[in-house]
């Protein structure tokens, strides 16, 4: 059976039976990837594009500028804290109320409009902070963005932007962003901002592991669709399965604001992935949360199964995004294999 096939989109455990780890099968060469459960929204706050920090035992969530979504007082970066997962969430201060850099269109943060923080401790205890606004090169249509960087002695902040940007894409911008650590090495993965139109692919790039601010090469590597008709990139998280498989989850329907998840796996880290079929959609349930317009996932560290995601509540109401927590698992055919 194709794999697009063998794909149920299920929402509950009750039809997957479980494999306990310390008693499971060696995993299927060709995994297919379910979320075995969800909650939210965990805090009744807007909350697009997360990253997601565990430090200190809190858990801490960081989100794009609060003026592209929701009312209230203007955050840079707006965060949130809790002693747990899936409760106890309470709103936090702005990340980046110091200012977004010198090297954008507006230092102080509205104008220069920032996008997808993400949020990673260095080795040496600082906190890294990568993400997304408006360079001083910006162009008519506004879309112009480079990646920054900023960093903190606590994970709330405030974190201090570098005088310069990390890197300038030459045409759009670099969008949805995510540090990650794979492999005993850190890299930056975002949104090609010069195939924006197309979707058609990521980039990968390598980083100096301590100071998580160097490129390791001349230019980042590229993921890119094994077929063009596959759904967007958009809003993309990477980790590595415990069979050595790369998985991809991503984000559709950006344009239309009519958002899906969907998964994609691969041999290797670069290179094209293939696509394995829809991971979450509108009206999906899990026990008592119902979700629309799902996207903008991150995985909790270096977790394969514990992520995070941004959804609307409501069928009505749009651009809400509140934050929900999900897990996955993957298994082939009947049984599953329950992640990390």
């Amino acid at each position: 059976m194709p794999l697009a096939e063998a794909l149920t989109h299920s929402l509950s455990l009750s039809s997957i039976p479980s494999v306990p780890r310390d008693i499971a099968q060696p995993l299927p060469s060709s995994p297919v990837v379910r979320v075995s459960n969800f909650t939210g929204p965990l805090l009744n706050e807007t909350l697009g594009d997360l990253s997601i920090l565990k430090a200190g035992g809190k858990y801490y969530a960081f989100a794009s500028h609060s003026g592209l979504h929701g009312p209230g007082a203007f955050k840079n970066v707006p965060t949130a804290v809790s002693d747990s997962l899936t409760e106890g969430w309470q709103p936090g201060p702005d990340a980046m109320k110091n200012g977004v850099g010198s090297w954008t269109i507006d230092p102080k943060g509205p104008g220069a409009a920032l996008w997808n923080p993400d949020v990673s401790q260095l080795d040496d205890g600082t906190f890294i902070m990568y993400y997304s606004a408006k360079g001083t090169h910006a162009g008519k249509s506004g879309h112009e963005r480079c990646i920054g960087i900023a960093y903190s002695s606590t994970p709330l902040g405030p974190y201090n932007a570098t005088s310069t940007p990390f890197y300038c894409p030459p045409a759009y911008g670099a969008i949805g962003l995510d540090g990650i650590k794979l492999d005993s090495k850190r890299y930056v993965l975002f949104k090609d901002g010069s195939n924006v139109p197309t979707g058609s692919h990521v980039a990968l790039w390598e980083v100096d592991f301590k100071t998580g601010s160097k490129p390791q090469t001349d230019k980042p590597c590229l993921i890119t669709k094994e077929d063009p008709k596959q759904p967007g990139f958009e809003g993309p998280a990477l980790t590595k399965m415990d069979n050595g498989t790369y998985l991809l989850l991503h984000t559709d329907g950006v344009w239309d604001v009519n958002y899906t998840m969907h998964w994609a796996t691969s041999e290797t880290i670069c290179g094209t992935y293939k696509e394995g079929g829809l991971l979450m959609g509108s009206g999906d349930t899990s026990g008592k949360s119902v979700v629309y317009r799902p996207g903008g996932p991150d995985f909790l560290g270096e977790s394969n199964s514990r992520f995070f995601f941004f959804a609307d509540p409501e069928r009505e109401k749009s651009k809400e995004r509140r934050m929900y927590y999900g897990e996955l698992v993957y298994g082939n055919g009947g049984a599953s294999v329950k992640m990390r």
